[in-house]
């Protein structure tokens, strides 16, 4: 009977602590902050590459939450110092010697 008793607090006393954890949400669309915009990154490369003309920055950071600063990503920490360009529909992101299209959040 005592380890019966033992038993149920110890498992309220666990489920107590894990009801209680309100957790943190840790899952961010992937992107980059330019002109004070964020633009999501597509999953395809562009078909079409991008001149270098067209570059109008370097990604300036990385950080593992939501990107608010200019030139921020969070796609990859790898990507410090890679070149970003104005396309047509938004921002062109140079990732492994592909350039992918990122549009403005809606």
């Amino acid at each position: 009977m005592r380890k019966l008793m033992l038993l149920i607090l110890s498992l309220t006393f666990v489920l107590t602590l894990v009801g209680c954890n309100k957790g943190t949400d840790t899952m961010y669309q992937l992107g980059i902050v330019v002109d004070g915009v964020f633009y999501e990154k597509s999953y395809q490369p562009m078909p079409a590459e991008i001149d270098e003309s067209a570059i109008i920055g370097y990604v300036s950071s990385y950080t593992d939450t939501f990107p608010e600063k200019e030139g921020q990503t969070n796609i990859s920490k790898d990507l410090i110092n890679a070149p970003y360009a104005k396309a047509e529909d938004g921002i062109a992101i140079l990732i492994e010697n592909e350039w992918y299209l990122c549009l403005p959040e809606e």
